[in-house]
């Protein structure tokens, strides 16, 4: 017999369990520099090196305007950065052969 009470109370607990956990984190807001820099141009190809100073940056952003007069650059910094934390895994794989009726294969969990 399925014992209905059951998993629906397991349900709930690993459900509370995964409210009560932060899954993604947020860095606090500090006034700090960013960590690095990136030279971009709308109209060409996507930025391909990072600096790591915004004084690096600012000159390769008139290097680059130089060879491209007319177009607009721009030097980025990062705003946010946000990471996830929590990767959760359940697997649901057969113990016994297919065709088991012992009482633990024959409790379907839905």
């Amino acid at each position: 017999m399925i014992d209905f009470a059951n998993i629906a109370l397991t349900r709930l607990i690993r459900l509370r369990r995964l409210m009560a956990e932060p899954v993604v984190d947020v860095t606090p807001e500090v006034e700090q520099a960013p960590p690095f820099f990136m030279v971009w141009r709308p109209s060409g190809k996507p930025p391909m090196k990072c600096h790591t100073a915004r004084d690096v940056a600012e000159g390769e952003a008139e290097r680059v305007a130089r060879l491209n007069p007319g177009h607009d650059v721009f030097v980025l910094a990062p705003a946010t950065r946000v990471r996830a934390q929590m990767v959760e895994r359940e697997d649901f794989g057969q113990a016994h052969p297919l065709g088991c009726l012992c009482p633990t294969c024959d409790q379907i969990p839905f």
